[in-house]
């Protein structure tokens, strides 16, 4: 469609719009609750003249033409996700140009069948799995992520790239490219790759682990992205309900447990540490500096790297809020932004975006342990941050891992050597939940608010503290 960029730049523009005039935050919704959310934004965007209607799990713009007496729906090749709910939009505001600038009916119509509801034919045009990849690629890369962004940025390549490929192409990489892309070839390409993953199917559900069902969504995206909704037809009805049954077990840690285990880690309270620990002992508290904020504020892994004030104070609105290495901040407020630049070993920037970013957070502290921020190191600005500088053949994905892989190796380490501890970091975001809940400060909110809602709070004289969600 001529100027389909634009009127998707303009659907992305509302939807952004949307979300930050209701203070809704996509980055902390997960699975249907987000679509649901998308598709309501997205109806309440539509221009004058065009809405958006579902029926099950295909889209359709409702709208009234010439000849009918009444607005009617009409198919518009979009399914029931995200990005169909965008593309949805975006076609919803090209129809409302095209009506009020075409002389005929006849003329709207033949426009219609061709640029909004056209599809690919396999009897005219022989697909293979290696040019819908393409397809594929090539749309991810000029589209948007859930949160707005723009991911053909040139700020955003390596970023862009390390998710696609952790999302699309590490799938696609292990199907046979020069197959023609059909519901059979891809039941049979699923089933040779990942048949291991499935537990079982039973009547109309299959159920597996969540390595399965990332690679079936991921493969089930070469049809969708071609509009094979016959194919596509054809493996849904195979595998039915994809439902994972089969988790990684959690590991949860309690706060004295973990005291002890950086204490051991660190040489404090009387444990020892060999010699070659004593020498690398600034790069242990630098890591578990690190470790602590996590636990303190119930951040992922690497989002420590995106914090805006740690030496420095920033602005928001009309407040400044002071560095958190500054001896009179008593609030130890933190301001995150939306990424961070690594820096491989040529001097090439590399810009890594964090989940849940743009967020102002305040620490979540064990009430028996009211000095836990102190006790934790958490405002000695003596002890920095770790930093790492990959080579420059480093691929987008290990960038984009780079701290929180990091983290992980570190603590792995640490266990082997002191013989205790954890393992997975996200047990120290399920530590500061607890604690928040325990220090009476868990509300319905989340951990992380946006920026002009605790503005217009503080701008009324009132402290709104808040933690992360459970269900988080």
């Amino acid at each position: 469609m001529q100027n389909w960029k634009n009127y998707l730049d303009q659907a992305w523009s509302l939807v952004n719009e949307y979300f930050h005039s209701n203070q809704i935050d996509p980055s902390k919704l997960v699975d249907h609750e987000l679509v649901r959310t998308y598709l309501k934004n997205c109806q309440k965007s539509t221009p004058k003249g065009v809405s958006i209607s579902k029926n099950r799990s295909r889209l359709s713009l409702r709208f009234k033409a010439a000849s009918k007496s009444q607005t009617s729906d009409n198919g518009c090749n979009e399914s029931f996700t995200c990005d169909g709910c965008v593309n949805a939009l975006a076609k919803a505001l090209a129809v409302s140009d095209k009506l009020k600038n075409t002389e005929t009916e006849s003329e709207f119509w033949s426009w219609y069948e061709s640029e909004i509801k056209g599809t690919v034919s396999l009897e005219n045009d022989i697909i293979t799995i290696g040019e819908a990849i393409e397809i594929v690629k090539t749309n991810y890369i000029n589209g948007y992520d859930k949160c707005g962004r723009d991911r053909s940025e040139e700020k955003l390549k390596t970023n862009t790239l390390a998710n696609y490929h952790l999302t699309y192409g590490k799938h696609y990489a292990k199907l046979n490219s020069e197959l023609r892309l059909t519901g059979e070839n891809i039941i049979s390409e699923v089933t040779r790759n990942w048949g291991q993953l499935i537990k079982s199917i039973s009547g109309n559900q299959t159920l597996c682990s969540k390595g399965f069902r990332n690679a079936y969504t991921g493969v089930a995206k070469l049809l969708r992205d071609t509009r094979l909704d016959g194919e596509l037809a054809k493996v849904s009805k195979h595998f039915g309900t994809v439902r994972v049954v089969e988790k990684t077990e959690q590991q949860t840690i309690d706060l004295e447990t973990f005291l002890d285990f950086r204490a051991r880690v660190l040489g404090l309270n009387g444990y020892e540490l060999t010699k070659a620990q004593r020498n690398n002992i600034e790069s242990r508290r630098s890591w578990f500096k690190a470790i602590c904020f996590n636990l303190i504020y119930g951040f992922r892994c690497s989002e420590f790297k995106a914090i805006l004030n740690l030496d420095k104070p920033v602005k928001r609105g009309n407040r400044v809020i002071k560095a958190l290495h500054d001896p009179t901040n008593d609030e130890n407020i933190v301001i995150i932004g939306d990424g961070f630049w690594v820096t491989d070993t040529s001097g090439k920037r590399h810009y890594i975006t964090v989940k849940t970013s743009n967020r102002i957070a305040r620490p979540m502290v064990h009430p028996n342990h009211p000095d836990l921020v102190e006790m934790l190191g958490i405002k000695d600005a003596n002890v920095k941050f770790p930093d790492k500088f990959p080579s420059p053949d480093t691929k987008p994905d290990n960038l984009k891992g780079l701290y929180s892989d990091a983290m992980r190796g570190q603590l792995n380490r640490y266990v082997d050597q002191v013989g205790e501890g954890f393992t997975q970091t996200h047990a120290l975001r399920h530590l500061a939940n607890h604690h928040g809940k325990l220090a009476a400060l868990f509300l319905r909110a989340k951990h992380y608010i946006k920026k002009p809602q605790l503005l217009r709070l503080w701008n009324n004289g009132v402290e709104f503290m808040h933690v992360r969600s459970e269900e988080d």
